[in-house]
């Protein structure tokens, strides 16, 4: 089973860029940095900061003492709404994962992901709410990065993937972000190693072959 962990940022609508009408709001002392890009597409990938000053512990992700690298880690993001509230407003899937901070064209990150990948949920979907330590026992604290090793933290990975699963994989509005990141088209994409899979149940009515046959009739 992949990892997961999660990552507490600014509020914002897009993570686009810093704009007028999109300014970080809350994430630390210096959301300038790198998170407002980290859902900013680059070369078809996704590139994320989150504040973890000391470095991310990947041996807590399955990685070895010595790793500075792993994958892959599927990567959550949260913020805090303007209103109040720490929500899920994001995430990587299948991401790798760096213990140090990286640099890369003057941007700063500790993962990156293909951008077909990732996604991030509209301000009025954001709804997956998580509770903070001190009112949760094992819920994250002022780090801005959690584990979530324990129950909560299990609990929590499980509403996630709920989550995840519920958002439709191939609407039109993701495949025409995930269109405007791919290369040439006569290079095809990676695709996934391992499929991301949901199990759905389906009703199916009854009908009459009476009734079919006359209404095909008229």
């Amino acid at each position: 089973m992949t990892p997961m962990l999660f990552c507490n940022v600014a509020w914002m609508k897009d993570y686009k860029g810093e704009r007028a009408d999109d300014r970080p709001i809350g994430g630390g002392k210096h959301p300038e940095k790198g998170e407002h890009t980290n859902f900013k597409p680059s070369g078809g990938k996704l590139f994320g900061y989150v504040r973890a000053s000391s470095g991310l512990k990947l041996t807590r992700l399955g990685a070895g003492e010595s790793a500075h690298v792993h994958s892959p880690v599927d990567v959550v993001w949260m913020a805090t709404r303007p209103e109040g509230g720490r929500v899920v407003v994001g995430w990587y899937l299948e991401a790798t994962a760096f213990r140090e901070l990286q640099h890369r064209a003057g941007r700063l990150y500790h993962f990156t992901a293909s951008a077909t990948n990732c996604h991030l949920l509209k301000p009025d979907e954001r709804h997956l709410e998580i509770e903070s330590g001190q009112k949760r026992r094992g819920g994250p604290g002022q780090n801005p990065v959690w584990y979530a090793d324990g129950d909560y933290g299990q609990e929590i990975k499980r509403n996630v993937e709920e989550l995840i699963y519920s958002v439709p994989m191939f609407d039109r509005q993701r495949l025409s972000v995930a269109a405007k990141v791919l290369g040439a088209a006569d290079v095809p994409p990676a695709g996934f190693d391992i499929p991301l899979r949901k199990t759905q149940s389906t009703v199916v009515y009854g009908r009459c072959p009476k009734v079919n046959a006359h209404v095909l009739r008229l």
